[in-house]
Formats: structure tokens, sequence, C-alpha cells
């Protein structure tokens, strides 16, 4: 159940824009199944908003003339590719075949990268830490860093030429 909000302030002025998040579309909501969690991801202001329940309203203090893009992807059980950098689908483009196996603890996939311009990925942890990460694509430089309070890591990727980068993300066992 994931979605891509766009909430757009036409005035020349700052607004705070409310959309009831479990309310039917035909009335300004976005139908999110009110007894699930949502994380939601800022695109143009690269953060993250928080986690929110189905049956809230969501609040935003939208800059004049701003298109506020937010991802809004339903929270796994495991880690997940919350948001991409490279297109304001986040991800629904630049990304494929991510998976979680939990067997291994690896969370692996594709990222369409473009030559000399880092591309960066947001994948919640829910309650692991990362171990390691590979990027079996020759030429590719790699990192990443964990935000701790949220939850979450980033990963960034750079490379020469445009690339798809497959990667392999370890994480911990969760915790209990």
């Amino acid at each position: 159940d994931d979605h891509i909000l766009l909430l757009w302030n036409q005035t020349n002025y700052a607004k705070k824009i409310d959309v009831n998040l479990g309310e039917n579309t035909a009335f300004g909501g976005i139908g999110l199944k009110q007894d699930k969690y949502y994380d939601v991801w800022d695109f143009w202001n690269w953060r993250y908003v928080g986690r929110v329940k189905g049956n809230e309203v969501l609040s935003q203090s939208v800059r004049k003339n701003e298109m506020r893009t937010l991802a809004v992807r339903e929270v796994r059980n495991t880690p997940y590719l919350l948001s991409t950098d490279r297109h304001l689908l986040q991800g629904d483009i630049d990304a494929h075949n991510i998976a979680f196996d939990a067997q291994t603890n690896t969370l692996t996939g594709t990222f369409d990268v473009v030559a000399n311009d880092t591309y960066k990925a947001i994948i919640p942890l829910n309650g692991r830490s990362v171990t390691n990460l590979t990027v079996t694509t020759p030429g590719v430089d790699y990192s990443y860093r964990v935000n701790e309070r949220a939850g979450y890591a980033e990963i960034l990727l750079d490379a020469p030429k445009n690339t798809q980068a497959s990667f392999i993300l370890t994480v911990s066992e969760a915790n209990k």
C-alpha cells in the first residue's frame, strides 16, 4: 500500500495543508488502511517526516508556490525501500527487484545510477542494524549512514558512468 502524495500550495504565502489519510480519495483523502502504519518521506526537502497511522490527519506547512512530494509507504516488518532521490516517484522507476531475504537477513536489488551524480536511497531498518553493504557492480563507489533516531539507513552510490548498481545490504536480526 504505497502512495506518492503531492501537496501543492499555489499561493504566494506559506500555508498548512491537512490530509485525512484514511479518507476516501473522492473526499480528499488517500484511502489508507486505517489500522496500518506508514512511513512518510519528503522528496524535495530530503527528510523523514515520520511514521503515521492510516486513520490520522497528516499536516504539512507548505511554502509559497511549493509542491511538497511525499512517499507514503506501508511499514513492513523487514527493511524496505522508502525513497530514492533520482525521480519524484521515489524508487518506482529507478529501483529494481528490491527484496528482503529473511534467511540471510539481506536486502538486495539494483538502482539506476547516473554518472557523477550521487544516488541516494532510504531504507527503514525496523529494529535492525546494518552490518554490511556491498555493491557488486564494478566501478561504483558506495557507502551508507544510519539515522539512529529515525531508524533508517541512507545508501549512497557514485559512478563515473551511467550504470545499474546491484547491492546487498546485510542487517542484524530484528530486535525482539
